[in-house]
């Protein structure tokens, strides 16, 4: 296994297929922020609520996202019924 092989084949065939370089900076951007989002752990708060372990993940995430900590926060902890959206 060669990563560095690897990634130049990834940017040379998305090159190939026509993706610009912002298009490309876009997917990686993207990946990285599912990849953080891996890295969420939820905790308790003193009400019983969920709330995120560590603010500071949050944080780099809204920072890839182009928004704020809290809205990453509210979204990653806010119960919904999904029924009511379908």
């Amino acid at each position: 296994m060669d990563d560095i092989a690897d990634y130049a084949d990834t940017i040379k065939a998305m090159s190939i297929i026509g993706l610009t370089q912002h298009e490309q900076d876009e997917i990686f951007r993207m990946l990285a922020i599912i990849l953080w989002l891996g890295n969420v752990v939820f905790r308790e708060d003193d009400q019983g609520n969920a709330a995120i372990g560590d603010p500071s993940v949050a944080d780099f995430i809204a920072y890839l996202m182009g928004t704020d900590g809290a809205a990453v926060n509210k979204v990653n902890i806010t119960c919904r019924n999904w029924a009511e959206v379908y």
